[in-house]
């Protein structure tokens, strides 16, 4: 069995911090907590930890100020950190990103959006792998920022001079960072070329040209993202994330769909069965005590008594178990994958 993963949770609020334990160690995380970023910083430290949960506001050190230090710092640079706070305005969310936030989750906590999100983040290392971002761009000094964006997250971009280059490679990709050349007016053309070969692929157009109007044309014929250069390199780094983490989301939902429906499918073979066995079990007893009013010998009394209490015993376990399943006081999910039983 693979060792629990540790999330750091750091709230000055001591009502969060015991909410965000409670959903963290049912789910069978290992749950470390600071009141403020310099309790947070103490303990990555000192602890090795898989997450950060950061709250913005508070005492001592805020999370942004917390976040830029985590990220300053090599041997915590490429943790995952999920700022979470009731701030939601457009403003407190990009200076989030820009201290070098992971992801932004807005209180109040909702359990069914942060743990799959948390998921995502811990599939990451093995996924992340199999991630083949293409990057079209020409020019060394932007190609020297989008790859330290990239590695920022632990991802790996094919780099190609042009779009050509890449159209003729045929190669099969995740995602597109385009970096239009400057002076280059028919961005929408460029897109749509690019739509033609990958129609939903997600697309990260960077840009020299700042006018509304590029930007909505981009978007308009197919873009992702449309960011201007120069640019922030946490800035994209966490566009990309954010991408990658949307569509890992959307694959661990469907995920938790399909192994629902499989359980509810186990849940009501259940059912049937211990109808099944339950009718059974009733005739067996009715057939020992039918046989039990024609002897007289009293051993066999005593063992037609015996299996009466086993048909008894079972009645019970078959009762208690259905109990359970209606209760959801085991889930059945969780009993199965443990004991490796059963392939859902």
């Amino acid at each position: 069995m693979s060792p629990k993963r540790t999330i750091l949770a750091v709230d000055d609020n001591r009502t969060t911090l015991a909410l965000l334990r409670k959903i963290f160690e049912k789910t069978g995380y290992r749950v470390l907590t600071g009141q403020n970023g310099d309790e947070a910083l103490d303990i990555l430290a000192d602890q090795s930890v898989d997450l950060v949960t950061l709250d913005a506001d508070m005492p001592v050190a805020d999370g942004f100020s917390t976040c830029r230090k985590i990220r300053e710092n090599p041997k915590t640079a490429s943790l995952p950190v999920i700022m979470i706070t009731a701030h939601d305005t457009a403003e407190e969310i990009m200076r989030g990103f820009e201290a070098g936030v992971s992801d932004y989750l807005v209180k109040p906590i909702k359990k069914d959006e942060l743990l799959p999100l948390i998921s995502a983040y811990f599939s990451q290392n093995s996924l992340s792998a199999t991630e083949k971002i293409a990057v079209v761009c020409a020019e060394q000094a932007t190609r020297a920022i989008i790859d330290y964006a990239l590695l920022l997250n632990g991802f790996n971009g094919y780099f190609f001079g042009t779009l050509d280059e890449l159209l003729e490679r045929n190669e099969q990709v995740n995602k597109l960072i385009f970096d239009i050349p400057d002076g280059e007016k028919d961005i929408a053309g460029i897109i749509q070329k690019v739509r033609r070969k990958f129609r939903s692929l997600p697309l990260i157009v960077l840009s020299g040209d700042s006018s509304p109007q590029a930007a909505v044309n981009a978007y308009l014929h197919g873009a992702s993202e449309y960011m201007i250069k120069p640019f922030n390199a946490r800035v994209l780094a966490a566009k990309v994330l954010s991408i990658y983490r949307a569509n890992r989301y959307k694959a661990v939902r469907e995920e938790n769909r399909v192994k629902t429906g499989r359980i509810d499918l186990l849940h009501q073979l259940y059912t049937t069965l211990a109808h099944h066995i339950n009718n059974i079990l009733c005739s067996l007893s009715l057939r020992i005590e039918f046989i039990d009013t024609k002897v007289s010998d009293s051993t066999i009394h005593s063992t037609l008594g015996d299996m009466k209490g086993d048909v008894k015993k079972i009645q019970d376990v078959l009762s208690m178990l259905e109990e359970i399943v209606d209760e959801e006081e085991i889930p059945l999910e969780t009993y199965l994958d443990d004991i490796q039983m059963i392939d859902l």
